[in-house]
């Protein structure tokens, strides 16, 4: 772009109104001034070249100055605001000044020019309401416990003695075994059931205990250790071994916690 010519006139002019006037302003007026035809890109390279500053902070100008809401927009917001909700004549609003304004936005903007509608959402005093002598029927719990009538407690989908479900907290499969909701794990209830009453500090485990097993659990994947064994196993990380070696550790956690137990009767 060829550089702007400029006279001694010209720079003592933008000199004194630049700081007072924004880009498109002084253009306009700078054309009007001395009858030429520059444009903004001009005028603004022309400033950059010759150095003249306008000293003005970011936003001086427009502070206080809405660029988005002419006056003619903020007067029809201030008229229409007090007297009926946004919803109610947004699409006047939007018709009238070519925009596509939101009830989001409209509300943003009231409240940020300090325009206040003057509603609480109070009932004013001798307010009749939309339902009034209109019948209302009962529903739910009304419902039932109407003219006397017996409110159950019981739930409508109780499951029978029986029946299995997935356990939240653990993930193994229990069973329902008495009213009104005794649960128990099924692995244990089958154990019990193939070979007899659990002893005292004595656990079931699985030798393959993958999500899939504990929720489907069979006798041949069951073994019974006392509650010493079972910390041992779990020490030595029994869930991560292969399945042939799984006997083995087994085998040896009892006899470390049998040799365990006679030195520590001896040391009585």
């Amino acid at each position: 772009m060829a550089r702007m010519f400029v006279t001694r006139e010209m720079k003592a002019w933008l000199t004194v109104y630049w700081p007072k006037l924004d880009i498109e302003a002084l253009t306009d007026a700078f054309n009007q001034h001395f009858a030429v035809e520059k444009t903004p890109a001009q005028l603004k390279a022309t400033l950059k070249n010759y150095r003249i500053k306008c000293g003005r902070k970011q936003g001086e100008l427009t502070k206080g100055v809405s660029r988005e809401y002419t006056e003619d927009m903020i007067q029809f917001l201030a008229d229409h605001y007090p007297k009926a909700p946004v919803k109610d004549w947004l699409d006047t609003f939007n018709q009238t000044f070519a925009t596509d304004k939101s009830k989001g936005a409209i509300t943003g903007t009231c409240k940020r020019f300090g325009i206040k509608s003057g509603r609480d959402g109070r009932f004013e005093q001798g307010h009749v309401s939309h339902n009034k002598g209109k019948s209302f029927p009962l529903r739910g719990r009304a419902k039932e416990t109407a003219f006397g009538g017996a409110r159950s407690n019981s739930n409508d989908n109780k499951k029978p003695i029986g029946s299995t479900r997935v356990c939240t907290k653990d993930g193994y499969l229990i069973i329902k075994v008495a009213e009104p909701s005794v649960w128990r794990h099924a692995h244990v209830v089958l154990w019990e059931q193939e070979r007899g009453q659990i002893p005292k500090d004595h656990v079931i485990r699985f030798y393959d205990n993958s999500p899939e097993k504990i929720k489907a659990p069979t006798i041949d994947n069951l073994f019974m250790v006392s509650r010493s064994v079972h910390a041992r196993l779990t020490q030595m990380k029994l869930s991560n071994m292969p399945m042939e070696h799984k006997e083995t550790a087994i085998l040896i956690a009892k006899i470390e916690q049998e040799i365990k137990g006679r030195l520590e009767n001896e040391q009585r």
